[in-house]
Order: C-alpha cells, then sequence, then structure tokens
C-alpha cells in the first residue's frame, strides 16, 4: 500500500504515518500523471487539500485508490 502525497506537507504530519506504509510525492504535473502504470496501482490513499484539484481524469490514473484525505477539512 502507497500514499500519495498531492502537495509538501509538514514533516510532522508526514511522521505520523505508518513507517510500514510508503509515502510518495509530491509530483509535478497534473495529480498521477507522473506515476508509472506500477505505481499509480499501489496508490490506496490520496492526501489533498481543497485548493487542488482532484478530478475524473486522476481517479482514473489511480485505479486501486480507496481513499482521499482532503487535509485540514
Amino acid at each position: 500500500m502507497t500514499i500519495l502525497l498531492a502537495t509538501n506537507f509538514s514533516d510532522a504530519l508526514k511522521a505520523r504515518f505508518d513507517p510500514a506504509v510508503g509515502v510518495i510525492g509530491p509530483f509535478p504535473g497534473p495529480l498521477g500523471a507522473a506515476l508509472s502504470p506500477d505505481q499509480a496501482a499501489g496508490i490506496r490513499i490520496l492526501v489533498t487539500v481543497g485548493t487542488l484539484v482532484t478530478d475524473a481524469a486522476a481517479m482514473d490514473r489511480l485505479p486501486n485508490l480507496g481513499l482521499v484525505c482532503c487535509y485540514g477539512t
């Protein structure tokens, strides 16, 4: 299981993630577009903020996404 960060978050927040879970991102460009198909398939959680676009195209690029967490909401 991998967590995709849509933007930079503080080190304090990142330290709260389970060390056994992979955390990647953020990447430039549209959400998920920089990922290989294998990387995209491993993303189960997206952590984003309300000011970033999480559209249908992003969801299509992350076929196994199970949770979108909008930090700060």
